[in-house]
């Protein structure tokens, strides 16, 4: 099947029901197997709301999330750099939801699949360059491999354990139970405050540092003990003095499954649960 083909894809927006039809390639749907595609749908495509669109592989419409990523991409200008890649390049030409998707893959260390049309050459190790300056250095880093494989390539590829991204920023495949991407969201947002490149990269580099300190944190009582979620995040709260929601707590929970391969996680007990097993007893 050619990489050209398309499916129209009547899309409604959450918020105010206007309507749109947008065309999406067919191969997306020919090699997904499980999950959900999810496209970014940006402001003045369908309406004046963004919101990402969630698709099955029969291009049924799954559902949408309302999503408030407060940047502007109209004005962010790419680097001048010809030999690099930025934040701000990844932003302009995949999109924030992506490029959320993109670092939240750092996180939980799984592999990562950007996708070009055969007009473009390979940024395979511009990729892997940028995104290693975020991982924090430690004597067990990992080198993370970026790979940027040609879109008919991907079509009779068999990927399921990675992170897909095609060239227009649709997220294909994600190998993780979906939760909401805030840590990466407000990253991104923190990082873009500065106009240096470099040092963007740096900002979201401390952020990863301190969110593995918490997940080590973490992995050293649940090593040891089960312990309630409320009384983790007051823990985590009064070690690193910030607050800990639940969003923080089931992201170092992924890391913990993903990148540590820690099977103690299920230590981690919901009160209310808890208390209703204990009532079957």
């Amino acid at each position: 099947m050619s990489e050209n083909e398309e499916k129209d894809i009547k899309v409604q927006c959450p918020i105010c029901q206007a309507e749109k039809v947008i065309k999406v390639p067919n191969y997306i749907f020919d090699n997904k197997k499980v999950g959900n595609i999810k496209i970014q749908i940006y402001k003045g495509i369908c309406c004046e709301h963004q919101f990402i669109l969630f698709l099955n592989k029969k291009s049924e419409i799954m559902g949408y999330e309302v999503i408030d990523m407060n940047i502007d991409l109209s004005a962010v200008e790419e680097s001048r750099s010809k030999d690099k890649i930025y934040l701000r390049d990844m932003l302009k030409t995949y999109g924030d939801y992506a490029v959320s998707c993109v670092i939240h893959s750092l996180l939980l260390d799984f592999p990562i699949i950007i996708l070009r049309t055969k007009y473009e050459g390979s940024r395979a190790s511009d990729f892997t360059y940028f995104l290693n300056k975020i991982l924090p250095d430690s004597p067990n880093k990992k080198i993370l491999l970026v790979s940027n494989i040609l879109e008919k390539d991907y079509q009779k590829a068999k990927i399921e354990n990675a992170l897909v991204i095609n060239p227009t920023g649709i997220v294909i495949n994600t190998p993780w139970k979906d939760i909401p991407l805030d840590f990466e969201t407000n990253i991104v947002n923190k990082s873009l405050e500065i106009i240096d490149d470099s040092t963007q990269t740096y900002i979201i580099q401390d952020g990863v540092t301190l969110l593995f300190k918490e997940a080590e944190f973490v992995k050293a009582i649940i090593d040891k003990e089960d312990i309630l979620e409320d009384d983790l995040k007051n823990k985590i709260a009064s070690n690193f003095m910030h607050n800990v929601d639940n969003q923080r707590l089931n992201l170092l929970k992924q890391i913990l499954e993903h990148r540590y391969r820690n099977g103690n996680v299920k230590r981690i007990k919901n009160r209310l649960l808890s208390k209703l097993d204990e009532g079957l007893w």
